[in-house]
């Protein structure tokens, strides 16, 4: 299997491994086995899964792009709704600076390897 294969496959299986769960989901809420109220703390999830399906399939260009944001904003939401770690909406905000400063790492040219060697570095240099 080629890599641009893996790239257009491994988003559809997050996505596809989603809707399941969430269909599994609806049906338990139906069935009166959860209870739909505390189910809508997770909804985040959803964002969650987004933005690793779409944060999977940039994987070949070295940029975080769209993905990597859906996924902090999924992740800092669910933190935020289940207070995990003791964090709510007021007390969890920098998590988001920090996400920002790792966008702007992550985009920089001395994180790529390629960038060296475009200037003639080796990486023993």
């Amino acid at each position: 299997m080629s890599a641009s294969t893996m790239r257009i496959r491994l988003p559809q299986l997050v996505i596809g491994i989603a809707l399941i769960a969430l269909g599994t989901v609806f049906v338990l809420i139906n069935l009166g086995v959860l209870e739909g109220e505390s189910v809508w703390m997770y909804w985040p999830t959803l964002l969650i899964a987004i933005g690793t399906s779409r944060l999977l399939s940039d994987r070949g260009n070295g940029q975080p792009g769209s993905g990597f944001w859906i996924l902090v904003i999924g992740i800092w939401l669910q933190i935020s709704l289940i207070h995990a770690f003791g964090l709510g909406f007021k007390s969890s905000w920098p998590l988001l600076v920090i996400a920002w400063g790792i966008s702007l790492l992550w985009r920089s040219p001395i994180n790529h390897s390629k960038w060296h060697l475009e200037r003639g570095h080796t990486h023993g240099e």
